[in-house]
């Protein structure tokens, strides 16, 4: 389990709302949304320790989360 309690708690926060929208957007859309590339970039960028970094880096990620249950 992660080192970082605070992405734990902003996943565990997250998780089920997560989950749930996956499973709306249907198993495309989940698979476009599950991409391990596109969290490892966002890991990566966490283990660089640069804040401003992080927070454009978590809120691209969040944008593209967002648009894929919606079929964009």
């Amino acid at each position: 389990m992660s080192e970082n309690d605070t992405s734990l708690h902003a996943w565990e926060q997250f998780e089920g709302s997560i989950r749930m929208s996956i499973m709306f957007g249907g198993y495309e859309r989940g698979i476009r949304n599950m991409d391990v590339a596109r969290h490892f970039k966002l890991v990566d960028t966490i283990e660089a320790g640069d804040s401003a970094a992080v927070s454009a880096e978590i809120s691209e990620h969040m944008r593209i989360a967002a648009e894929a249950p919606m079929g964009s």
